[in-house]
């Protein structure tokens, strides 16, 4: 785990590993059994479980700038830094819901998928 690379560097880099999953799987080339997609969905599952806390942090990270005095808008159009600063909080917080359901759902699927198989040819 390199932690030397920026926030936005190591979210980058998972969004890439998810396109590159997208790429191998297109047209559902890469499962060979049943039991493969219950795995992806597990794999994703973490993936999305972690979410809502890189949300929080990123929330976080947000709120401590905003707490300097020093965030502007550059457009802002009669609105305030403190009401669009409500607004992203509040957004953030939606999105770590729907990662929260998102892993619920994908370990749903996996627990499904559990026991499918393939039957032997016949």
């Amino acid at each position: 785990m390199d932690l030397n690379r920026s926030p936005y560097a190591i979210a980058g880099a998972a969004a890439e590993e998810v396109r590159a999953l997208n790429h191998r799987t297109f047209d559902g080339a890469g499962y060979n059994r049943p039991s493969q997609v219950g795995d992806v969905a597990g794999a994703l599952s973490a993936l999305a479980s972690q979410l809502p806390q890189a949300l929080r942090q990123a929330a976080g990270g947000f709120e401590a700038l905003v707490d300097t005095g020093r965030v502007q808008m550059y457009d802002a159009q009669g609105e305030t830094v403190a009401e669009r600063a409500g607004q992203v909080y509040a957004q953030l917080d939606a999105a770590a819901a729907a990662a929260d359901a998102l892993s619920e759902a994908l370990k749903m699927v996996q627990n499904l998928t559990a026991d499918i198989g393939l039957r032997d040819s016949a």
